[in-house]
């Protein structure tokens, strides 16, 4: 979300905070990509953004207001040319797992017998 803060730091959108954010993460030695603690424990991050195409459960009976009316996701946040009422953003969140081909990378070296915390 963006705040009054933000511009004062140059943020001028929610990709801009996204990407300051990773950049303190790594600066300060936070891991934002799938890691192995224990020998047996995987601590996977994904990185995401919901969007009603990937709801694949069934509608409630009463009536919802929309989405983009009661979540403060779409209030505040900016997405500079991505629309957040597509697939865009949430497309756009689920590449940053792919980052240096982390994704894959952690896919390829689980293990059945290992725990997984995302």
């Amino acid at each position: 979300w963006l705040n009054a803060g933000d511009a004062a730091r140059g943020i001028d959108d929610s990709l801009a905070k996204i990407d300051a954010i990773l950049r303190a993460c790594a600066s300060i030695g936070v891991v934002t990509t799938p890691v192995l603690v224990n020998d047996d424990v995987w601590v996977a991050p994904i990185h995401s953004y919901h969007h009603k195409s990937w709801d694949d459960e069934a509608n409630v009976a009463e009536a919802v207001p929309p989405v983009e009316s009661v979540m403060g996701d779409f209030r505040f946040s900016k997405f500079r040319n991505l629309d957040p009422r597509t697939e865009d953003v949430a497309r756009y969140c689920d590449a940053l797992n792919d980052v240096n081909d982390g994704w894959n990378a952690f896919l390829d070296a689980v293990k059945p017998e290992h725990k997984i915390v995302s």
